[in-house]
This record gives structure tokens, sequence and C-alpha cells, in this order.
């Protein structure tokens, strides 16, 4: 890659910072650079291989990074950033520090942490345009690894460093004069030994932080707390003992739900965050007081506190000069690669619990506990005491009014308020209900206004629903017998009440309904705690006259007879005043209840519906919590449902009427609830209360996926409320759970006011934020938008053709969501950015497979699940305006999102088998007609048609092995061919199979079905044409391209990669359906190859498990490595290429392949890489994030660049290249017989048992491997274990190198196990090996000159005769030696000895 600039990243954010205005955000290797507006200005690839954990500038217009094996230093010129040096190094590094060496000195000195417990100096000298030299290494007391390291600077020659250790401590030293030079840098490293050891944690440390002044350290672990430590002072001043000090820490905090990652000190707070996704600020007393929620997915890797100076209105007023203050924020990093920005400012932390508080009521001097509350407004509360008593509070003025007193509401009470509804009366009616049935109407004001009797029996549910019918108030009451009744209520004036039962709809006896909610289109629905949702269509009315709909569901219209309205007036109002004592003092209403009375004029008929007209599950066991709905643009009405499970459900409401109008008595209709999305807000809330929509009648929402609200709730005893779109957390208290009785009150802008109270402990708790205080609520700002938070498994590209400069790429991931995003194109067409516009919810599990199908001039897009569901979406575009939420968009913009259409299984039929979708492959049969492949984890391939949103059950296939066990396909895919029907599936057995489908294809397009119900064409289908061994293991991914030969014969081009990290080429004839040609490349990458995409016929691409990106060519039958790169996300899933020509090709005798198409062919015979020779093509990767390679040509010149990579066990020298090669064969044996292996080889090294190789092939057979195979995995075990052992490696730090190389953690792990069971033995053998000067006891020479010889010419010439004895063991004899020398080999002898004795005498000096 080489330049930022032309790859585009996703990532999580490992590392930000902000120094004057830029905000510096690492995402792997590549550093984007954000302006004051938080505009991307810039991006530079910083590192060629690891991921940056932190940047430090020493001096202005420098920045130095830092992280794994790497650092760099960047300047700035005229804005832009470059590289300036770059260092590989020989450890990780886990902390550093980078100061000038003097004031007047511009020369740098940078002190490193590394992770075997030892710190290295490195200086950078300005006339050498800052190339780092190394210096020096001091070395820690505990020869272990670190998980963790900090430093800091006392004084120029007072360096602390405080190391968090695998043993669960953390060691404080020193360092000595760091700051002296010394003339070549030193051999030997200074040991230094700790001065304090900090005890306390339960498990490893993840990070420290030192206080500004160096007084306090805190730490966080994988124990789920933040301890904070008080540091002696001078304690660095105090010399070292062989015993350290231990101390304790001062405070332990705990409040993340999860392993927490890193903290800072912020002024006089601490923040933490964690693997729970949470920003927690803390005081120093250990109290948290704010918890931040914005990000998505699974933790917070990265933060940064920084002052920023803001205007201050209170200087400006004082006449100050200086009206500049220090505002404290702190900036966050997640894992969905956003980054939000929070305020620290006291006003901000403070306001969360200002207007805090608790009340208990008092009667006749002594407390009357609270029974039931309910919120009438934001700032008003009603309440009903133990005693009866029913009293308005006021939480602003704390104070309460007695509205009146009934001994019927000692037992029970419900209260319904119309404080949720949409659009609320002025005079605001109360209604409360007792155990008889009896039901009271209030006003906060004047109180009782009436009561009358609603039914005989205890009503179980009481609400106050949208008036859609008439203008007047309509009440639904629900009855223990099933009955489920609407009343009309009029107030024509004060203190007289009409009522009227409209409705009478039946449910079963003993179902308990929860909520209910009525439509716009006279739809009436129920949820209940079962979790189901019933509806009933209504008709409309007008006043109280007779509703004239007579649909069949209603049965019997019955007159009921006028009701008496009894009515309260009271003299004189009523007040409780709070006192300050706390107590109430009551002036008790003269009761004069039977003044007014009021009769309904008429009779009322009641519609009795015996029946709902549909029924859907939609929570499961449990409870539906609440009912609302919203509208969008294209006049639908969707109903939203939130449930005791954690889940809400959308469904699309949809009133046929058949015959006539709705409002006429003829005809019937027909009432559907279409399941559109089901999904949850986040894991943690596991209890979804209700949703409080940005939407109203007036607002309609663009696509019923996409709307905006905030999420109500439980997380544990935690009342929580979250932004449902960006996870942001607005409001959270701990009020005991749900169980009890409590009420939420606010709007969806949360700059206005909100309440929250709750009885808890005889007396009531109330949050009230008033208004004023909510404009700095502390909401956040979003300084760089992300994408998915969980690792994204699938992807797939669609070039929409009313964006020309446009491509749509659509994701899915763990996180149930179908990410649509958009990726710009400029003149060159390399991809120049990646905007994320929507997570859409539908799946209740990961998103596994994303494909796409272009149907009548419409995108239709296929996403599959873990729980065995496809579903189909609608490509949708819109233009937005800039906003806050999505700070990227321009004025103007596209913005594309997608809308649900049907799913398979259809509603109602459980998936097969309850198993997953694997993969999902689609071919366009006719102009509206699709035919899809669905692989199933069961073993099982269905074959579905969809045609105009509805999918259709054809046909289900086996993949079997040739033996016939049932093995599942990991993926499937139809051939692009010209008789197209030939169905490619790959199993984790290795093998493809071969299907000809061709008939069902044929009869859908001929439009003749009839053919498929025959079950000798089933029993055709189900046979395969062809089984294909390609992989020892499964099939990663599969790919095809097709072509003809020379010959002019079709063929298909299969290109697959497995687990066994190999790569196979298959060319399948398709006239015969068989196989001509057999290519493969073993051990293609050092991990295992996870996905495949074709470029070209001659040109392919792979990624995998070792994060890298190779590019092959095949070229006269061989395979051969073009390039190849390291890229910035992990954990790679899937591969798409971005190309403008055709997948169809054709080869002829004259060239090796032209398109179809117009488009230029490449060259004949391509040997190397180059751009006459392939297409410009781009790359999309996913993984655990999204990264777009503009040009993967421009990787050629990357792959020149070398990195010396040094490994302990290797002597801190690079890997054998050979050993390289060759360990990758490790993975395909278990990591039980690579331990076996192991123990065999060290038996045969310590002499104790010779190796046999018989027992080793039978050891390993079941991988196959050839003779030299198996030589060469003994070959590497053999290296590593003596290098180890020569090296004096640990197991972790071995283990940890061998993963590098690419060898699978559990095999690292098996290995490492027996090397430290034979570490100390492997090392005491090879000390007695090792080449030693032996004693020499005697020698004796002499000088022979032979006269005459038959067999020597020169017979004159003298020789040396020697003679000496050698003492190799004073427990063994000496061995005798005898050598004869002639004058040439004797002056040779002299020679060398003399250049050994000279080399000798160099090193003692």
């Amino acid at each position: 890659m080489g330049d930022g600039s032309t790859t585009a990243v996703i990532a999580p954010v490992t590392s930000i910072a902000r120094f004057d205005q830029e905000t510096f955000v690492a995402i792997g290797g590549i550093i984007k650079v954000l302006n004051s507006s938080f505009q991307v200005v810039d991006k530079i690839q910083a590192f060629d291989i690891g991921s940056i954990f932190g940047f430090l500038k020493p001096i202005p217009n420098h920045v130095v990074c830092y992280g794994g094996k790497e650092i760099c230093l960047l300047t700035s010129t005229e804005g832009t950033w470059r590289k300036l040096s770059h260092v590989c190094l020989s450890d990780r590094v886990w902390a550093a520090t980078c100061a000038c060496l003097d004031q007047h000195s511009v020369n740098l000195q940078l002190t490193l942490v590394l992770a075997h417990n030892q710190v290295e100096i490195w200086q950078a000298i300005r006339s050498e345009n800052y190339q780092w030299f190394y210096e020096r290494t001091f070395l820690g007391d505990t020869a272990c690894l670190l998980y963790s390291a900090q430093l800091h600077t006392y004084s120029p020659n007072e360096i602390a460093v405080a190391s968090g250790t695998i043993f669960q401590t953390i060691r404080l030293w020193y360092l000595k004069e760091p700051q002296k030079t010394t003339a070549l840098p030193a051999v030997e490293p200074v040991r230094v030994a700790s001065n304090l050891t900090l005890l306390g944690h339960d498990g490893v440390i993840f990070n420290l932080a030192f206080a500004p002044d160096g007084k306090q350290l805190c730490s966080v672990s994988d124990d789920r707390s933040a301890r904070i430590w008080h540091l002696p002072d001078d304690w660095y001043c105090n010399k070292p003992s062989d015993t350290p000090e231990v101390l304790s820490p001062m405070l332990t905090l705990y409040g993340h739900a999860s392993r927490v990652w890193n903290c800072a000190f912020a002024g006089k707070y601490i923040v933490t965050i964690g693997e729970d996704v949470c920003c927690c600020v803390w005081q120093q007393d250990g109290k948290r007081i704010k918890r931040y929620n914005a990000h998505r997915g699974r933790g917070l890797w990265s933060i940064f506190v920084t002052n920023d100076q803001r205007s201050n209105d209170a200087d400006i007023s004082s006449n100050n000069v200086d009206n500049k203050c220090n505002e404290l924020t702190v900036l966050t990093g997640g894992g969905d690669g956003s980054v939000w920005e929070w305020s620290l400012s006291e006003k901000i932390l403070a306001s969360a619990s200002c207007r805090a508080g608790t009340w208990i009521p008092t009667s006749e001097n002594k407390p009357s506990p609270p029974s039931t509350v309910a919120l009438v407004d934001i700032q008003h509360a009603i309440i009903c005491t133990h005693a009866g008593e029913v009293i308005m509070f006021d939480l602003g003025i704390k104070q309460g009014k007695l509205l009146f007193k009934d001994d019927s509401l000692r037992k029970y009470v419900l209260f319904a308020t119309q404080a949720k509804l949409e659009h609320q009366r002025q005079n605001d009616m109360i209604a409360m209900t007792n155990v008889s049935g009896t039901v009271f109407i209030l006003n906060k004001d004047s109180g009782l206004e009436g009561q009358f009797v609603a039914h005989q029996s205890k009503i179980l549910a009481m609400e106050w629903l949208p008036s859609h019918i008439n203008q007047d108030d309509v009440l639904l009451l629900t009855h223990v017998t099933g009955d489920v009744c609407l009343w009309q209520i009029q107030q024509p004036s004060p203190g007289i009440i009409h009522t009227s039962c409209l409705y009478r709809c039946g449910v079963e006896i003993g179902v308990y309904i929860q909520c209910a909610h009525m439509l716009i289109n006279g739809v009436l629905v129920l949820g209940d705690r079962s979790g189901f949702v019933r509806a009933f269509a209504l008709s409309s009315s007008h006043g109280t006259q007779k509703l004239a709909d007579k649909s069949p569901s209603v049965v019997s219209s019955v007159t009921h007879p006028s009701m008496k309205v009894q009515c309260s007036q009271f003299k004189e109002s009523c007040h409780l005043q709070h006192n300050n004592n706390g107590c109430v003092s009551d002036s008790a209403p003269e009761d004069d209840t039977n003044d007014n009375f009021n009769n309904c004029k008429h009779p009322i008929d009641i519609v009795t519906i015996t029946q709902a007209d549909t029924i859907v599950k939609a929570h499961g066991k449990q409870s539906v919590t609440s009912l609302t709905s919203f509208h969008t643009i294209d006049h639908r009405i969707c109903l939203l449902t939130t449930g005791r499970n954690g889940y809400y459900c959308v469904y699309e409401v949809k009133r046929t009427k058949h015959k006539g109008n709705l409002d006429t008595t003829e005809g019937s209709h027909t009432l559907e609830l279409r399941l559109i999305c089901k999904s949850r807000i986040s894991r943690q809330m596991e209890w979804l209360h209700h949703l409080i929509l940005e939407s109203t009648y007036h607002k309609r929402v663009q696509d019923p996926t996409s709307f905006r609200a905030l999420a109500v709730g439980f997380m544990k005893s935690d009342l929580v409320v979250l932004d449902a779109q960006t996870h942001n957390e607005i409001f959270r208290y701990n009020i005991g759970g749900g169980h009890r009785s409590w009420d939420y009150l606010s709007s969806f802008n949360t700059e206005t006011s909100l309440t929250a109270v709750f009885i808890r402990n005889d007396a009531l708790h109330f949050v009230f934020q008033p208004e004023e205080d909510a404009h700095d609520s502390g909401r956040g700002v979003c300084v760089l938008p992300g994408s998915h938070g969980r690792e994204i498994i699938s992807a797939t590209v669609i070039q929409q053709t009313t964006c020309n400069n446009k491509l749509v790429l659509l994701t899915g991931s763990e996180d149930n969501c179908l990410g649509v995003a958009s990726m710009l194109l400029d003149s060159v067409g390399k991809v120049a950015k990646i905007q994320s516009h929507t997570l859409l919810h539908h799946h209740i599990s990961a998103v596994r497979v994303v494909t796409t199908c272009h149907v009548q001039e419409e995108h239709i897009i296929f996403t599959g699940c873990g729980a065995g569901t496809v579903a189909a979406w609608v490509l949708r575009q819109q233009r937005l305006d800039r906003s806050e939420h999505e700070p990227d968009i321009q004025n103007n913009e596209v913005l594309f999102s997608a809308e649900f259409k049907s799913r398979w299984p259809v509603p109602g039929k459980s998936s097969p088998s309850d198993c997953r979708v694997m993969d999902v492959s689609t071919v366009l049969v006719t102009s509206d007609i699709v035919v899809i492949a669905i692989a199933m984890s069961d073993g099982s391939i269905r074959i579905v048609k969809y045609q105009s949103g509805i999918f259709q059950d054809v046909l289900a296939i086996l993949h079997r092995t040739p033996n016939g066990v049932l093995r599942c396909p990991l993926n499937v895919q139809w051939i692009p061919c010209v008789s197209e029907g030939i169905l490619l599936s790959a199993g984790t057995d290795g093998h493809v199979i071969v299907w000809d489908c061709r008939s069902v294809i044929n009869s859908f397009s001929s439009g003749d079905e009839s053919s498929l119900c025959g079950k000798d064409a089933l029993l055709s289908i189900n046979i395969p044409m062809n089984y294909i061994s390609l992989h020892q293991s499964g099939i990663n991914d599969l790919d095809t391209i097709c072509f003809m030969d020379r010959k002019d014969h079709e063929i298909c081009r299969i290109f697959t990669c497995g687990d066994d990290n190999s790569i196979r080429i298959s060319d399948v004839s398709l006239e015969s359906l068989k196989p001509v040609r057999l290519l493969s490349v073993d051990s293609a990458h050092a991990a295992a190859i996870t996905c495949c995409a074709a470029i070209t016929v001659s040109y392919f691409v792979t990624s995998g498990a070792d994060c890298r990106l190779n590019v092959w060519s095949l070229n006269d039958g061989h395979i051969q490595s073009v390039a190849s790169t390291v890229l910035n996300i992990h954990d790679v899933q899937d591969l798409q290429i971005i190309k403008k020509s055709a997948k169809r090709l054709i080869l002829s005798a004259d060239e090796e392949s032209k398109e179809t198409s117009s488009t230029p062919a490449p060259p004949p015979s391509p040997t190397r890489w180059s751009q006459t020779t392939l297409p410009s093509v781009a790359a999309v990767v996913v993984g655990r994030g999204i990264e777009l390679l503009a040009d993967i040509s421009g990787i050629q010149l990357v792959i020149r660049v070398s990195v010396n990579w040094r490994f302990k066990f290797c002597g801190d020298q690079d890997c054998p290249d050979w050993l390289l090669a060759e360990i990758s064969l490790l993975a395909k044996l278990s990591s039980v017989k690579v331990k076996l292996l192991v123990n065999n080889v060290a038996k045969d090294m310590l002499s104790q048992a010779p190796l046999s190789y018989e027992k080793v092939g039978k050891l390993v057979q079941d991988a196959n491997l050839s003779p030299g195979d198996t030589e060469a995995i003994i070959a590497c075990i053999t290296f590593v274990i003596a290098n180890a052992a020569k090296y004096d490696i640990d197991d972790q730090s071995l283990s940890n190198e061998l993963q590098q190389l690419g060898l699978p953690k559990e095999h690292a792990q098996a290995l490492c196990k027996s090397y430290e069971t034979n570490a100390r033995n492997l090392q005491d053998y090879l000390s007695s090996q090792t080449l030693r000067l032996w004693k020499l006891d005697k020698f004796k020479w002499k000088v022979d000159c032979m006269l005459s010889s038959s067999t020597v010419e020169n017979a004159m010439e003298p020789y040396v005769g020697v003679c000496f004895d050698v003492n190799q063991d004073n427990s063994s004899p000496a061995t005798t030696y005898h050598a004869v020398l002639t004058p040439e080999m004797l002056n040779t002898l002299v020679y060398e000895l003399t250049e050994a004795q000279d080399m000798v005498n160099r090193l003692a000096l």
C-alpha cells in the first residue's frame, strides 16, 4: 500500500491523541488526521505490519507513533504529514516517552518499555534528519512478560517505570541517569531492582496511568476493577533493595460490567474504559459520577484526555483579561471504528444528580408510605399511599397536594396518565382504578372529576389511547374475565363527565393484557404477558353515534343502558404543604360526593368483537411491554412492539377492504401484521420497556427499519435510556429493578427536561433534570463515525447505475445487522472514501451471507443468518441534509439504505432443523424470477424460487461425501455459464460437488413448473454429477470464472482455499462436468486462508488469518506469487474485487484471454505483474473492520521493502526462510499429536530414545503428509526447541513468537507445554555438547626428511610430525592424536592461530 491515501479503513481504533487542534486516530498501521471541524485532512500509512498504540509530540510539527515492534517519526510541512524515519525493534513496545535532551538541544531521546520488562534508550540527532540510534538498555528485576507498562518523568534524570506483570503484580522502578550518553552503544544492559511492589489485583494488569504529579497510579485489570495507588513521596529516590516495599490499593473502583482496558487521570477525575463499551468517570473518593456509552460492539480500546480552551462567560462578565478556560474533554475510540468526544466540565458531571431526592408522604403527622406512582408531566407525579390518599407531587418545589382520599385504594391501584400521548389535551385527564372495578377520573389541578363502575371484576390494565376515532379521550380497560373495553370519556364542562362504552373485544380468560395502542386506520392492538400481539379491526365513528362498519368479526350489537356518572365537586382545594421537617400538613376537604350527576341522554350501542383479526407471537414467552406506531413517507403504517426479552419488533400493518369502502357496511376486510424487523438495542439491556420515537404523524420516516428512538429499559437493576441509533447513554440510575412502581418521561429531544420516579424503601425517589440543565447533559460529539461493532462476516459490492461515481458496499456482521455504505470513486477509478450510511436490523443472529441480484431495475439483496432464515431487501437511495449524527454527510449527498421485503421461511414456519445459513447463491432466470441456492448447516442445500417478494420452496438436495456421509456445505455457487443450472457446493470434507440443476432452471424459464412435480426429476437432481477432492479439510471460499479454451470448449475454472493453507485451481469441462486440470499451491499463507476471488482467468487474490493479501498469477500451468501486502484489519472473513471487466472471458489460439465485452483484453501469456497485463482493480476486505485498497497493483512496490523481524528463539535474529516455509505443516496435525511429536523429538535429542520414523509416520498418517513433509516437521520442531533451550526462552514468549509465524494458538501452546517439560534437560544436554577449550596435556613434535619414496615425487621435502594428548573430561583418560604436516599446512596453521589470538585479544579489550 505504501501511501495511506490509496487505502480507506474503518476498523477498531487502536490509539488516539489530540495536539494543537489536530486529532490523530490510529487504525492498525494507518493514521487519520482530523482538523478542528472533525474532517479528515490527511492519511498516512505509518507502519508496514504492526498496529499503532500510542502518540507522542516531543517538539512542534513532529509526532512519534509507536506500537507492535515499530517506531515511526512523522513531520508536518504546510499541513501535510509524512514519514521522517522508521525503526523496527526486537520486542513489542508497551510504553514510550520522547523529549529533547536539554533545553537548548533539538536532539531527541526516546525511552521505550518493551514486553520482556526491559527499557531501551534511543536517540535521534537533528543533523542526521532525526535518524534513530540505539543507546543503552535497562533490565527490570522480574524476568517475565509484561501485559502493560507506563513511564513518568519526574526530572530529566529520574524516569519512573511501572510494569504490570503476568503475575497480577505491579513493579515500580526507575532509570538511573537515562540521559547519560556513551561513545558507543552499551553492550551489557544495566540491571535495575524494583523499589515498590503493588499487590491487590486478581487478574492480569491491562493498563497503567500515572497522575500528572506522579503521586498516584491507576491500574485496570482483568478482574473488572480499577485500583488507585498512593505512592510515597520521593519513592524513586530510595535505594532499591532485595525486598521492595509492598503497597496496597488506596481505592478499588467497581463499575464496569466486563474487563477494564484503559484508564487516564483527568484533572480531579479518573476516567476508565472497558470491554462493556462504557466510559466511566470517577471522583477521587471512588464514586462513579458519569457513564458514557455511544460506541457499538465490544470494547473501547483507546482513550485520550485533552484540555480544550473554551470561552468562559463568567470570566468575561467579571472583566477578566484572560477570558479563556481549559475545559477537560476525553476522546474514546472503539472497536466499531468511531471516535467520540465527551466533556468533563463540572456542570455536566454534576447534572445527573443535582435534582435527585426522596420524599415520604405523611398523614396525621405519621409517615404514609407510597404504593403506586405515575408521572403526569415532566414536573408532576401522582402518588397513591397505602392509606388510600391520592397526592399530586411537584418535583420542582418538593411539595405535595392532596387530591382526594378513598379507602378502596388501599390495596390495589392502577394509574393511567396522558403524559406519553403524542397529542395531549390542555386539561389532561388522569384515570385510576381500585380492586372492585371502579374508575376515578381526575385532573391534576382540580382533583376528582368523577367516577364510574366499569366492571364488576378487577381491572388488570388501563391505558389512554390516541384519539384517532374521534376528538374525545378513549380509555382502554381490561378485566380478568377476558373483556377489553374501550370507553369514550367526555368532559363538556368542569365537574361534568360523560362516559360511554364503544367497543368490547374478547380475549381468552386468563390472558393478561399488558399494553395497548390505537392505530390511525382504526386498528386496536393489544400486547399480553405471554408475548402475543392481537389486532382488532375497528370501524370509524363520530361523536357517540353508532359505528357503521360491521365487519365479519363483529357478531353482536347490544344496547347498554344509560350510566350514571358520579362527580365530586370540592368546595375548597386541598393541599399538602411540605414542612421543613419533612412532614405534610393536612387540610381535608369537605366531602360532597352527591352534588352533581349527569346521565347520558341517549343509549349507546356497544360493538362486541369476539376474537382478534390476527394474532402474532412477537416476544417468545416474555411479556409485551409497549406498543406504538409510526408512518413512512409512502404512507405505510408500522407497529413497533417492545418486549421483556430485550427485543423490539417492527410490523407493517395492512388492512385491506375487499369490497366497498372501509366506512360502509358492505364488503369484508383482512388484517395482516407483516414482520419487517426483529432486533435488540443492546445485549446488556435484557428488559426493553418502551421506545420514545422521534417520528410523529407529521414527521414520517424513510424506511421502517431506520426510525430514530430512545430506548428505555433495564440493565440489571439500573434504569437506562439509550439512543437506539448511536447507543449514546442518555440516562442511568439504579432504581432497584423494574418490578417496583416506577415511571420515566422525556421526549426524543434530550435537550428538554427528563424525569424518573420510583418507590423504594417506603419512599418516593425522583431524578429530575429541568430544561435549563438538559442543554449541558454531556451527550457527546461523534468525531469520527464508525460501522459495525462486531466482526464482519460477509460483504458484497453493487455498482449503482444512477450514481456512476459511487459503489454501494453491503456488509453482514455478528451484530445481526446489514450494513449499507458507499465508496466514492475518483476520476481514475480509485476508491477515495468509504462512508457508512446505516445499519439495518431484521435478523436475530449473525448475518453470515450477503448477496445481490438485479431484478427489474431494482437491486434485490438477500441476507442469510445463523438462525436459518434468508431475508430479501430492496436497495433504496435518498438525499439527506447534514446533521450532527452524520458529520461526514454533505448537504446534497445521496445516502443508501435497504427496505425489507420478505423472508424465507415464511413467518409462522420454523427454519429447517433450526440450523444456520452457510451460504446463498442466486441466478436470474427470467426478468422477475430468481432461483436461490441456500446452503444449510444440516447438510442440505435448499433450492428456492423468489418472485415479486415471495419465496417458494422447490426442492432440497443433500451434500454427502462419496461414501454417503452427510457433511455441512460451506459454499454454494451457480456457475455463470451459457447453459445455466450447474451448481457447485463445497463442504467441510474438502470436496466440491457438481450438481446438474438445469431442469429446474429450464422449467422456470419456460414457465412450465409441472416437470418439477415428478419424483424422478427430483431424484435425478439429488444425484451428484461429479466429486472433486481438493482439500484435506473444510473449503472456506470458492470462486469461479468461465472461458472458452483453444478448442472452443467451455471451461469453468474453480478457485478454492481452505484451512489447510492451500490453494486449489480446478478446470471443469461444462460439457462432461468432469475436471480436466488441477493445480495447487501448498502453504500459500502462514495461516488458514479464508477467502479468494478471481480477477481474470490468469489472476486471482487470496487473504487469510495471517492478515495478508496475496496476488497470484497462473501462467503455463504454474501458479506464481505476484505481490503481497499486510492488511490493517484482523480476522479477514471475506474479499471482494471491484473491476469494470466482465467475468466471462474467451480464450483463443492467438491470445491468452479476451473479454466478451468491448474492453481490451490483456496481452498473451502474462508473466509478471504490470498495469498492461491486468485491469486496474480494487479490493474490499472485511473482518474486524473494512479495508479498501484502491488499486492492488500499487502493492507491487511495498512487498519489496523488507522488515527485519527479530525473534528471541532465533537469537534476536530474523527467522530462517526455510522455517517460515515449513512451519505451517504443523497446523495440519492436531495439537495432541504435536505434543506427542515434540516429546519424541526431545527424547531423541537427549539420547533417551532414538526417533522411530515408522512410529512418526503412523502418528501423522491422518494428515496425508509425504515423507519429505514429515522430515520437515521434525526439522522444524528440532530447530525450535533446541534454539529455545539454547537462548533460555520461557514457554509464553515462545508461544507468542510461534503464533507470529502463523502457527495456530492451540498448536503453539501444545508445543510449548512439551518444551517446558524438557527445557531444563535440553539445556543441560546442550551445555555438555557446547564447544569449549580442551586441556592439552602433552605436545611432542619432530621434523623428518624423506630421502626417497616410490609414491612421493619430492622425496627430499621435510615433514613435521606432531603428537599431543587432549583431556576432554577430567573423569576420562586423555586421547592421543598424531598428525603429519607439510610446510604449506604448517604455514596455514600458524596463520590461523595468529588470527584467532588477535581476535581474542580484541575481545578482551
